[in-house]
């Protein structure tokens, strides 16, 4: 069984960007739970003119496979949209980041350091997106690297096929824990 459920909700107002995310991703295998975590993420940008923003972003997650029950992170930082043209945009932003983390062993850590994210569509054709949406936090040694590259495809007006592969990798993960995990998905996409 493997199961992801994710809701991405946007408004782009005049002078700001409000990027809600969800996700949940489960699996089991043979009978046993293999995979299962929790990602919840809101961002918010003030528009500054000229491509570039001010960017905030609160993320909590939850990732028992990873080895930590809770993970909180903060950010502020500065954004630039490099490329804004009819279909193609690509965003970049970065800077200090708070992250507090309570792992499996019972162990708690609250360490500063720094996040960075990129964000690209690419409408190839009529009906057909390739995305990647990728950030990394690092903090006191440990790095923490998401990546999901996609291509879509248009079915209807809502409804849309979509192709992804998603990495994580943490630099130091717990001792009998995997550093990196993939996933390749197909998924059906419902936008309103």
């Amino acid at each position: 069984v493997n199961m992801l459920v994710g809701l991405r909700l946007n408004k782009e107002g005049l002078n700001a960007r409000h990027k809600l995310n969800a996700q949940l991703d489960y699996q089991q295998t043979d009978g046993l739970r293999t995979r299962e975590r929790y990602i919840v993420t809101y961002g918010l940008n003030y528009l500054l003119g000229n491509g570039l923003y001010i960017a905030s972003n609160l993320g909590w997650e939850r990732d028992e496979f990873a080895g930590f029950e809770h993970r909180f992170t903060e950010s502020l930082g500065l954004g630039y949209r490099v490329i804004d043209r009819p279909g193609m945009t690509l965003e970049i932003d970065g800077g200090p980041a708070l992250r507090q983390t309570q792992y499996t062993d019972g162990s708690r850590y609250s360490e500063f350091g720094a996040r960075s994210s990129l964000t690209d569509r690419w409408t190839i054709k009529d009906g057909w997106t390739f995305s990647e949406d990728a950030s990394i936090v690092t903090s006191d040694g440990n790095t923490t690297l998401i990546s999901t590259t996609a291509l879509a495809a248009k079915l209807s007006q809502v409804i849309s096929t979509r192709i992804s592969f998603n990495v994580q990798n943490e630099t130091q993960p717990l001792p009998g824990r995997k550093a990196t995990d993939t996933a390749s998905r197909v998924s059906i996409v419902y936008s309103f």
